[in-house]
């Protein structure tokens, strides 16, 4: 998703050039991608420690600001961005899954965003089209591993336990749904009860 986003972005940004150069919405500008799990492999433990200690380095040092890492930049939780937390009335928020109807049903929500802000017919019907046309190279959304990855996540406590410290803001900020995650995260267990 995030390569799409970013194609995406170039195309809005300088459609002229990304027109004439012949670009693909799919197309994968990285020509190296490094291996950035650190050394973890499949282990999803150590995935989500790393990202958690890598994310609280960032936060807790803003003072003197340590340069994001890549994986610091592709797991940051999404209201970390755009001052979110602040803004949130002012954006359009489009929910994309990787199931392809739920990508066909966000893909046309894009369209109609785009089609408010005024974007040519020409490039909105690029964006459709390629968008569920196909996927990037390095597209995770079917492999084996991400599956291996998910059943770690669904299973395994600490995992679990990581991933609601490192995200459980964002349900808070914007209107996803709190189901899937574990019961103690579908309540507002931090307020104090009003009868105290």
């Amino acid at each position: 998703m995030s390569q799409l986003t970013i194609n995406t972005m170039c195309l809005l940004k300088d459609e002229e050039s990304f027109m004439e150069g012949n670009h693909h919405l799919n197309e994968t500008w990285l020509t190296k991608r490094e291996d950035s799990c650190w050394s973890c492999k499949s282990d999803m433990r150590c995935v989500v420690r790393e990202i958690y200690n890598g994310l609280k380095a960032l936060q807790n040092h803003r003072d003197w600001k340590p340069i994001p890492t890549y994986m610091d930049l592709h797991s940051a939780p999404l209201s970390w961005n755009c001052n979110f937390d602040k803004d949130l009335a002012k954006w359009s928020l489009l929910m994309m899954g990787s199931d392809g109807e739920e990508r066909k049903s966000s893909i046309l929500q894009l369209g109609n965003i785009l089609k408010r802000q005024g974007v040519s017919n020409d490039v909105l019907e690029k964006v459709q089209t390629e968008s569920m046309d196909g996927e990037t190279a390095h597209s995770t959304h079917k492999s084996s591993r991400r599956l291996d990855a998910e059943r770690q996540v669904r299973e395994d406590p600490v995992v679990r336990d990581y991933l609601h410290k490192i995200y459980f803001f964002d349900y808070l900020v914007f209107p996803f749904s709190r189901a899937p995650l574990d019961a103690k995260y579908q309540t507002d267990f931090w307020k104090i009860p009003e009868n105290r």
